[in-house]
């Protein structure tokens, strides 16, 4: 694991950088998801989260959470 400006950031993590999240592929074909540790950073106080149901196919470039 890499830290920068008190950040980690995982090595076996994809990341999307502009849009500060990460993607795991995961069995079956599917995805883990998450913010950055950089995101998790500048947003403070996380109050509400709404994700797209599990399992639903996403296309490239689509939210798939609210923050």
């Amino acid at each position: 694991m890499t830290t920068i400006n008190g950040c980690n950031i995982p090595e076996d993590l994809y990341y999307l950088t502009e849009k500060h999240v990460w993607a795991r592929p995961e069995a079956e074909g599917l995805l883990a998801i998450g913010m950055s540790d950089v995101a998790q950073h500048l947003a403070g106080n996380i109050l509400t989260l709404t994700a797209k149901k599990i399992g639903r196919n996403v296309p490239k470039g689509q939210g798939v959470a609210t923050i």
